[in-house]
């Protein structure tokens, strides 16, 4: 792409667009000084354009140079202080800081974004944010965004009943048998089915917001979520005894995720853990393409994916796990929800929700973090989680 758009702009070299998007791309090519360079220039090109200082704000951020970006997203809220896109960028960069007092508030941006607001059903009845009384009302929390969300965010689901509340969970349907066991007095709705009658309704990542979270007032659970006793008796059965560390393992997660070729690693790049004294098992349902031919040659690493039908088989199979390991996927959160030990790893700019520097988690005490100091860089991770791995394996 850069090699075009220097094309474009030995034809042209005030052309604005080449010149923002020559940036942009040198960005994610983390040459950062001709990214900025090059925003720089654009600016001056077109002084009043938000999306300069947007797009430059959102690769400091990529970058960790948070200060600039943030500095970067108010000057483009100076020019157009009602920008979705710029207010929910600051929200994220606010929110992975631990900034939850404005970084929440922002983050209801999300729901006018082009991108997404298709995605928000519409109703008749009131939105819920917090300050209306919910005792004796019934309450609609609605899906929103993925898998692993609806798992870590519908712990927030108790303190609404506690409050009074008639709570309705509209859950994705792989999940339903698992958020079942999250609290009884909860009507649960499967996505695509019909809606019963409620008074109130909020959409579920709004919850931090409408309760007015802070880092110190996550409700924070060994585990809040239990699988089914009944398959965790047949995964015993199934795997038989072993006198090894059973350790589950996830590799990738979906390849439409926005930020996947971040989070997720190559078969081929974790091979070499994989020959390590231990009983692997794969928590994957789905592989790449790629990956397929290196798999039929691990004879060390068991896999079950026609055996996983939803995330409650999933879920009865971690917990015959010691230990999972995993990158930022929805498996990561069942396992911790399960209270599961779970070594999440996680790359240079990693979702707001695992904050930053830090090994641990405050949403999720059985997890342990292990993060890329570089970007793209998966060597001294791998390092780490080995020699790590090292000693849980003697200590077993």
């Amino acid at each position: 792409a850069v090699k075009f758009y220097d094309r474009a702009l030995l034809i042209d070299e005030d052309f604005f667009n080449a010149t923002m998007n020559r940036a942009v791309a040198l960005g994610f090519l983390n040459r950062i000084e001709g990214a900025i360079e090059g925003f720089f220039r654009a600016s001056y090109l077109e002084p009043s354009s938000v999306n300069v200082k947007y797009n430059l704000g959102s690769i400091l951020q990529m970058h960790g140079r948070f200060s600039e970006a943030l500095e970067s997203y108010d000057r483009a809220l100076s020019l157009e202080p009602d920008s979705a896109e710029v207010n929910w960028n600051k929200s994220l960069l606010l929110l992975l800081q631990g900034n939850y007092a404005e970084g929440w508030p922002l983050y209801e941006w999300r729901l006018k974004r082009d991108e997404l607001s298709a995605d928000y059903p519409q109703f008749q009845q009131p939105l819920w944010r917090g300050k209306t009384e919910l005792s004796g009302k019934r309450l609609l929390i609605h899906v929103e965004q993925g898998l692993g969300d609806m798992v870590q965010f519908c712990r927030f689901v108790p303190e609404l009943v506690s409050r009074g509340a008639e709570v309705i969970l509209q859950v994705q349907k792989p999940l339903m048998p698992l958020i079942s066991t999250l609290v009884s007095d909860v009507s649960l709705i499967a996505k695509g089915d019909p809606l019963p009658e409620f008074d109130l309704y909020c959409p579920l990542m709004s919850l931090p917001y409408a309760l007015g979270l802070t880092t110190e007032t996550i409700p924070s659970f060994d585990s809040y979520l239990s699988a089914d006793p009944l398959k965790v008796e047949d995964w015993r059965n199934k795997l038989g005894p072993s006198n090894l560390l059973r350790v589950g393992v996830v590799w990738s997660g979906r390849p439409e995720h926005k930020n996947d070729h971040n989070r997720s690693i190559s078969l081929d790049a974790l091979s070499p853990i994989l020959d390590l004294p231990v009983e692997w098992h794969s928590l994957q349902k789905e592989y790449r393409a790629s990956d397929v031919d290196l798999l039929s040659t691990l004879d060390q690493l068991h896999q079950h994916q026609e055996a996983l039908s939803d995330f409650s088989d999933t879920a009865a199979l971690i917990e015959n796990m010691d230990l999972v390991v995993t990158v930022d996927t929805s498996v990561a959160h069942v396992a911790c929800a399960l209270g599961k030990p779970t070594w999440i790893l996680l790359p240079y700019l990693s979702d707001f929700r695992w904050l930053l520097d830090r090994s641990d988690s405050p949403w999720y005490p059985s997890a342990t973090l292990y993060r890329q100091k570089e970007p793209g860089d998966w060597l001294p991770v791998f390092a780490k989680l080995t020699e790590d791995l090292a000693e849980k394996i003697d200590a077993y």
